[in-house]
């Protein structure tokens, strides 16, 4: 085995040179099993069902593979991931602090797949490899060479710009309903993946009940997304916002991310703010955030209390991609910001419930974990932001600060 797999390394270098592969989804590719010993992955490969799982499973890419193995509470079958993983702050990925996946001794290059990688994982002989559409998108030659050793499902990379529900039923769209089923088909875990299925579309039928009216027009400001940023970038597209029936105050561009230049912000007439605390460390002695900050605490310390703007922090949503379970956590507490639509204590009780319906009892110390996590990093850069939090802006000698309001 191990000479065959070099000889192929070898065909493949030359083969592949480091050239990037592009493809393209097609969904009617992905129709479920094709017999009772395959599946079609996401990308419309046939891939070969493991018989079971006890030599483990290597996920390839930061982007989902991982991330999805998590919602399925298999992380004691993970023996090897993206080198991020292990040694990358935890941040906005949940899963990463309801599952010790940093004591991982095996780990590779992020978002890539090489030559020594195929021989090595062909070596290894783990039941499963789960590859990142990213990957795929880069590698795909040398994720089929891999296949010719150990079985390969390759996974659709999800937009972090589009809704992951349908929002004419609120229901799980067709492309995450599929990616889970037939994962749940190649992990032998087809009840698991019902369940999670149903229980998305439960708690996106609540959030829908939930939706009332608001006047309030909101900018989600400083989140993460390709690293920190400032105050004075923002998603056009923000899920948990959209969830709830309100769009971003600024809507006139279809890019994952925008950077504002401070007339621009000022023009908004926005009445709320929210912030995602990854980026705590992009406010002091940032000039953009420092520009945004200083309208904000003159409008919010003018003579007329009417034009105030509130702002709050939230959960992140993306590092290394979505974290769709933390997107889905986070529109609840939104929801109990625009909405009233349940006390406080009911909407911290329903966000670890959700948290421990991903992660089983690994998941009831998200919540708290985060925070410290959050308390800790903020603290670190000379701000108060703590998760869940109304903040007010400071001023000082060297500028502006946050603190708890």
């Amino acid at each position: 085995m191990k000479t065959k797999l070099v000889a192929v390394c070898l065909v493949a270098i030359i083969v592949v040179a480091g050239a990037a592969i592009v493809f393209t989804w097609n969904s009617d590719d992905v129709k479920g099993n094709e017999s009772s010993d395959t599946v079609k992955d996401m990308a419309g490969r046939s891939v070969e069902i493991p018989d079971n799982l006890d030599r483990g499973i290597v996920t390839f890419g930061s982007v989902d593979p991982l991330r999805f193995v998590s919602y399925f509470n298999l992380n004691e079958k993970v023996i090897e991931v993206d080198d991020g993983d292990v040694t990358d702050n935890k941040n906005g990925r949940a899963y990463s602090y309801a599952y010790d996946y940093d004591k991982l001794t095996k780990v590779h290059s992020d978002n890539a797949i090489t030559s020594e990688d195929v021989e090595r994982v062909a070596n290894l002989q783990p039941s499963l490899v789960i590859v990142g559409g990213n990957v795929y998108a880069n590698y795909a030659d040398m994720v089929n060479i891999l296949a010719k050793a150990v079985p390969v499902f390759v996974l659709k990379s999800m937009s972090t710009s589009a809704a992951y529900w349908d929002p004419a039923t609120y229901k799980l769209n067709d492309d995450f309903t599929q990616q889970i089923t037939q994962l749940g088909i190649v992990l032998k875990e087809t009840d698991r993946a019902k369940e999670l299925v149903s229980g998305f579309n439960k708690y996106l039928q609540e959030l829908k009940s939930m939706i009332g009216t608001t006047d309030e027009k909101i900018i989600t400001s400083g989140l993460t997304i390709s690293g920190s940023n400032p105050l004075n970038v923002t998603f056009p597209f923000y899920a948990p916002l959209e969830v709830n029936g309100v769009s971003n105050v600024y809507n006139q561009s279809k890019d994952t991310k925008v950077e504002l230049d401070v007339e621009t912000v000022a023009k908004l007439n926005m009445t709320m703010m929210l912030i995602d605390p990854s980026s705590s460390d992009k406010i002091i002695g940032n000039n953009s955030s420092q520009l945004v900050m200083d309208y904000i605490y003159g409008v919010n310390n003018d003579a007329d209390p009417s034009n105030d703007i509130s702002m709050y922090t939230v959960l992140p949503i993306v590092w290394d991609g979505c974290n769709w379970d933390v997107s889905l956590v986070g529109s609840f507490y939104i929801s109990y910001l625009l909405y009233d639509s349940m006390s406080h204590k009911d909407v911290m009780n329903k966000m670890n419930e959700i948290f421990e319906f991903f992660y089983g009892s690994d998941g009831s110390s998200v919540i708290s974990d985060m925070s410290q996590f959050f308390n800790e990093k903020s603290s670190k850069n000379g701000v108060e932001l703590p998760l869940f939090s109304q903040v007010e802006i400071v001023k000082n000698a060297g500028g502006y600060t946050f603190s708890v309001a």
